[in-house]
């Protein structure tokens, strides 16, 4: 498996047979926020040991996936969220969800912090929905549905999104 995000790249292989290997390689420190210095192994080094360490974690999620009909079931009724915000249910076959789905649950994301922003997604789901004039808007608010659900957490004081452990065992499942 292989994936990457600018000018970092993670892969997994099995190496003789054994086990799985995770190696993470980046070309331009910047794209992980690590100033590029002589002085800064350790903290690059830090950087990718927990990009593989989400790609693991993620890993497990999806193997790890079941669903049963009550969770559906409570999918499609709508919700309050915690902040008292009353969040409308979700259509799982709904494209315009789908394609959201499918653009934050690239592998792509999990390199380097292991968060996206609205417009590192917003081309994707474009492409998913072969249309070119689905905005930044619209994209803001079928992500704030599946916030209001539980699929993904916006990281305080950032414009920064990270998909939840339930959001992929869910997302993949759909």
């Amino acid at each position: 498996m292989s994936s990457s995000y600018k000018q970092t790249q993670h892969k997994q292989y099995v190496k003789d047979g054994i086990g799985l290997r995770s190696e993470s390689t980046s070309r331009q420190l910047k794209d992980l926020a690590v100033p590029k210095n002589i002085k800064q192994p350790a903290e690059a080094s830090e950087v990718m040991d927990r990009a593989n360490e989400r790609y693991l974690s993620v890993q497990q999620d999806i193997l790890a996936s079941y669903i049963d009909r009550g969770q559906l079931e409570q999918l499609r009724q709508p919700s309050i969220s915690p902040t008292g915000r009353r969040v409308p249910g979700l259509h799982i076959d709904d494209p315009r969800l789908m394609a959201v789905l499918q653009a934050m649950l690239h592998f792509a994301y999990l390199v380097g912090k292991g968060v996206f922003r609205t417009k590192d997604l917003l081309a994707d789901v474009q492409r998913a929905l072969g249309n070119p004039q689905y905005t930044l808007n619209q994209l803001r608010y079928d992500l704030s549905k599946l916030r209001g659900k539980g699929f993904v957490i916006r990281l305080a004081g950032t414009q920064c999104y990270q998909v939840s452990s339930e959001g992929y065992r869910i997302g993949i499942f759909i």
